[in-house]
């Protein structure tokens, strides 16, 4: 929108202030005066258009402003071992439904030291609301997910623990994408490659090393807590009477938690 607004003042300026001129070298005083007063008025619109776009612009809610304080923060946790040692897993707030509000984009890309977090809001999520962008120094995005060699491997280490498990329980990505989303179920979804997935694992997050911070992709369940199929079940992370899942094995000490 500004970016069509700068050309097509880009245009307009010259061909007034052409205009003008003839009127001042062959017009009257009158022609003159009524020419410079439309002139100022055709300005005062473009000087309001401004206004209306800059009242516009995308925001947050008060609750989703909370929300990105807790993640921010949460993700500061993670990096730092004072608060997390290795192979710990973090729950916080999470990210309540987008649908429920105005909708946000929130994406995290690494760029060689750190992780930058930025959020886009207003129609599409098109428009980035830099006073909620950070930065999270020495984190590395990682999903557990990616192969049914990466979950079986976390799921052999962490959860049924059967079996031997390698260093292979974790995918380091570039980036990710959460927002809501529309394929199938109506709620908020993580994409770190081309398809957007369910994210019921929303408020847990896991690192390995004080670097790497994972996200929990999930897909749908089936009375059970396993990872064999490239995502771990939403059982995994949101029954807490499953034996075998996060949340039973974080609150009963069998896990390592942040503090």
């Amino acid at each position: 929108m500004m970016g069509s607004i700068e050309k097509i003042v880009g245009y307009v300026i010259p061909i007034a202030v052409l205009v003008f001129l003839m009127i001042y070298m062959y017009g009257g005083t009158g022609a003159l005066n009524d020419a410079k007063e439309k002139i100022l008025n055709f300005a005062d619109k473009f000087v309001d258009i401004g206004k209306e776009e800059i009242s516009a612009q995308a925001s947050v809610t008060s609750n989703q402003k909370t929300e990105l304080s807790n993640l921010k923060n949460a993700l500061q946790k993670m990096v730092n071992p004072t608060y997390c040692g290795s192979n710990s897993f973090l729950k916080y707030s999470g990210l309540t439904d987008f649908g429920k509000d105005d909708n946000l984009e929130i994406s995290f890309s690494y760029n060689g030291s750190g992780t930058n977090v930025l959020v886009k809001g207003g129609a599409s999520t098109a428009q980035f609301i830099s006073s909620e962008n950070f930065f999270v120094e020495g984190m590395v995005p990682c999903v557990i997910a990616g192969s049914s060699l990466v979950t079986q491997n976390f799921d052999n280490k962490f959860l049924n623990m059967e079996g031997s498990a390698s260093s292979d329980y974790y995918s380091a990505v570039n980036s990710i994408v959460i927002t809501f989303n529309t394929d199938g179920l109506n709620e908020n979804r993580i994409k770190f490659g081309s398809d957007f997935i369910d994210f019921e694992g929303h408020e847990w997050l896991f690192t390995p090393d004080n670097k790497h911070v994972c996200f929990f992709p999930t897909k749908d369940g089936n009375l059970g807590c396993d990872g064999d199929n490239g995502f771990l079940d939403d059982d995994c992370l949101i029954d807490t009477t499953e034996t075998t899942s996060i949340p039973y094995k974080v609150n009963h000490g069998m896990l390592n938690k942040c503090t």
